[in-house]
């Protein structure tokens, strides 16, 4: 999945922690986690 850049249909998302990060983006509720959450879950769709 790391390797899948750029995010998105439409490729506005250069890595996927800028898309989970977005909070205008449709993944919103994943930008409110906490850093540690965050990092924890982007390690975790790096072994997808």
């Amino acid at each position: 999945m790391s390797r899948a850049a750029p995010y998105f249909h439409d490729g506005r998302y250069a890595t996927l922690a800028a898309a989970l990060s977005d909070r205008a983006s449709a993944m919103a509720p994943t930008a409110r986690l906490p850093a540690d959450d965050l990092d924890a879950l982007l390690a975790y769709l790096a072994t997808l």
